[in-house]
């Protein structure tokens, strides 16, 4: 409800930890991915009180880890019966939940294992939700 939030980025541990605000057309995808590890990169740009004083418009990102694993990241397809995730290294996915396999258009995060050229999913997390 507080019309000035903004999602932040923490990087640097104990004492050197530094908060970045998030700005961009990408803001939404980032505040999806809260509480993992993330690289992004973009403009450096002032930023408005009460938020932190600098921010990025984030241009792009990629999801370094969840949970200690690399994930992959696409779009999820559905073609004769196989749920595939299309992006950088398209492949076919196994053990896929209903809930995903009914969000086809959807950008997601997979984190599995490689099953008879197959990822099997293990978990997964929604980016952005299929357009309507």
């Amino acid at each position: 409800a507080d019309p000035f939030a903004q999602p932040v980025l923490h990087s640097g541990s104990g004492a050197d930890v530094q908060t970045v605000g998030i700005q961009g057309a990408l803001k939404s995808e980032i505040e999806a991915l809260s509480g993992l590890e993330v690289r992004v990169w973009g403009r450096a740009v002032d930023n408005r009180p009460p938020t932190p004083p600098r921010a990025v418009e984030v241009a792009g990102y990629e999801i370094v880890s969840v949970s200690g694993k690399r994930p992959a990241v696409g779009t999820v397809l559905l073609r004769g019966g196989v749920v595939y995730l299309a992006g950088r290294d398209t492949t076919a996915l196994s053990g896929v939940p209903a809930d995903l396999s009914a969000r086809q258009g959807a950008k997601v995060w997979v984190v599995g294992v490689r099953e008879s050229g197959a990822l099997r999913v293990q978990t997964y997390g929604i980016i952005r939700e299929p357009p309507h």
